[in-house]
């Protein structure tokens, strides 16, 4: 009976760590891959919006190619008055 316990609960444990490593492992791998230029230092990254993505690849680099995200972007510069925008100005 012990013999049975053991086994079940190792089972159980190994199965409880490979799903974690899977969730850590997919969660690495969301979002939308972006590559841009931030004070001359070029760096690869996923992002969570398409806003994100588009900022970092095309606003930053003076690409303005998406006439109503750069109105959005451009508001959310105004509303932050020199300071760093908060979550909710993002979200606007």
């Amino acid at each position: 009976m012990k013999i049975f316990y053991y086994v079940k609960t190792t089972w159980r444990v190994s199965l409880c760590t490979l799903l974690t490593a899977i969730l850590l492992i997919l969660s690495g791998c969301t979002g939308l891959p972006v590559s841009g230029t931030i004070g001359g230092q070029t760096i690869q990254t996923r992002v969570d919006s398409e806003v994100a993505r588009y900022y970092l690849a095309n606003y930053l680099a003076g690409k303005r190619t998406d006439p109503l995200l750069d109105t959005r972007i451009d508001r959310v510069y105004q509303q932050a008055n020199g300071s760093l925008p908060n979550r909710e100005d993002l979200k606007s």
